[in-house]
């Protein structure tokens, strides 16, 4: 009989954790906007997404597509 052991339930916690929490909320167009504006007069991106309650890769990702 195979035994996972303590190891694969620990990854099955995290596991678990990653796909059971809640989503992050998608900004609207005008919340895009302005971050896009706050980009431009070059406010850090961190600190835009705390502002919008974002992740930081969002932020990003606009700076990215611009």
């Amino acid at each position: 009989m195979f035994h996972y052991g303590f190891k694969y339930r620990e990854n099955l916690k995290d596991y678990q954790y990653w796909f059971e929490r809640e989503a992050m909320p998608r900004l609207s167009r005008e919340q895009r906007e302005q971050a896009i504006g706050q980009l431009h007069a070059g406010q850090a991106a961190r600190v835009i997404a705390v502002d919008f309650n974002c992740s930081n890769w969002t932020i990003e990702r606009l700076r990215l597509s611009l």
